[in-house]
């Protein structure tokens, strides 16, 4: 009789361990990325990008409407998001508006970053990779241009 109130017990040990608790913190993950717009960090800086293009057609420069803009830790991770046709491992992802050319990042830790901003503008595809340093308590402002891929 002993073995099996001993089993019994065990078994309601276990099914407890493995209660809702656990599946509860999975539906509260955020998809969304939080923009930081106010920091007292003094290890964070804030970050715009002001997106470009050199338009194939007549040469000029002009403002990126509707261009995505991705922020990278590395160089590597965006070579192998451009390898694998996603944008998987960028950090951040902001498209700049109909009527913006900017994109604001907000507070983000001090460092370099690798900046991929691509549109598709009249039926063209534009691209640019480049790198971008934040300073403590700095605002940083930096223009991409992109050109034709």
């Amino acid at each position: 009789m002993r073995p099996i109130v001993l089993f019994l017990f065990l078994g309601v040990v276990l099914s407890s361990a493995c209660s809702k608790k656990d599946d509860e913190s999975t539906d509260n993950f955020q998809t969304s990325q939080a923009i930081i717009t106010q920091d007292s960090s003094a290890i964070t800086g804030q970050l715009t990008i002001d997106v470009y293009y050199l338009d194939a057609e007549n040469g000029q420069e002009k403002e990126a409407y509707n261009a995505d803009v991705y922020l990278y830790a590395s160089y590597n991770d965006v070579v192998t998001d451009s390898t694998n046709h996603t944008h998987d491992l960028s950090l951040f992802h902001l498209t700049t508006s109909s009527s913006s050319n900017e994109a604001y990042f907000g507070y983000i830790n001090h460092g370099n970053y690798y900046v991929w901003a691509s549109a598709e503008i009249h039926r063209i595809d534009y691209e640019q990779v480049s790198v971008v340093q934040v300073r403590p308590r700095q605002d940083e402002y930096f223009d991409i241009k992109m050109t034709k891929k």
